[in-house]
């Protein structure tokens, strides 16, 4: 997957205003230290194998659920990178189709869902109804999310994907990555430069999607 080789101490863009404010620092260094103490293992394996830094996933998991791997979104995404089972089916399967999910990944994968990924591997197209999951195609459930290896080695695919699609030369975009996986992997971020994204961010999709830009940089920043 992501071969590229980026230098993820550095932030995306040293102009940003910063999100955090100094004294929630502490804070946030205690979580993400505490996280990793507890999943280190298999966020190391999720990093490996999908080739994303592990500055870069740690930073999403922050952002994403402050570490809690329980945690469920109003919008039904679940778990340390809070996926909803729609993105998670359709990565896999997009990933398989493009003949980059490994069988490594794939043994991690199996391991909760069995021979439905046999079903997701045979997607002609996302969400396509099959009668392997009573003819939904929405074939990871909620539940399948909330096992932590699975959680985090399906958001790491999806992360690797992105950064692969936003990779300019040695340049990662990482301002469009954030966008879409949190604005939704079809979405088509636009900006010349990080600050354009943010404006154009801020006015597609409001403060959310905007400020996970600023948080990423900023944790990439001091915690990388």
């Amino acid at each position: 997957m992501f071969s590229n080789k980026v230098e993820v101490r550095v932030p995306m863009s040293r102009n940003l205003k910063e999100y955090y404010k100094p004294t929630d620092w502490p804070t946030i260094n205690t979580a993400m230290a505490k996280t990793y103490r507890e999943f280190g293992s298999q966020i190391n394996q999720a990093a490996k194998l999908a080739n994303v830094p592990v500055a870069i996933l740690n930073s999403f998991i922050y952002i994403e659920s402050a570490g809690n791997p329980k945690a469920v979104s109003k919008a039904g995404a679940v778990g340390l990178m809070q996926l909803t089972p729609d993105t998670a089916t359709n990565i896999i399967h997009v990933e398989a189709k493009a003949g980059r999910l490994s069988k490594e990944e794939q043994a991690i994968l199996r391991k909760v869902l069995g021979k439905r990924l046999d079903c997701i591997l045979s997607f002609k197209y996302m969400n396509q109804p099959l009668a392997c999951n009573n003819n939904t195609g929405k074939v990871v459930t909620q539940q399948d999310l909330l096992n932590t290896e699975f959680n985090l080695m399906t958001g790491a695919i999806l992360l690797s994907a992105l950064i692969d699609q936003h990779t300019e030369g040695k340049l990662v975009r990482l301002d469009k990555v954030v966008v879409r996986y949190n604005a939704g992997y079809n979405y088509k971020p636009q900006g010349a430069t990080v600050e354009e994204t943010i404006a154009f961010a801020q006015k597609k999709g409001g403060a959310e999607t905007s400020n996970y830009i600023l948080k990423l940089n900023d944790l990439l920043g001091k915690t990388a």
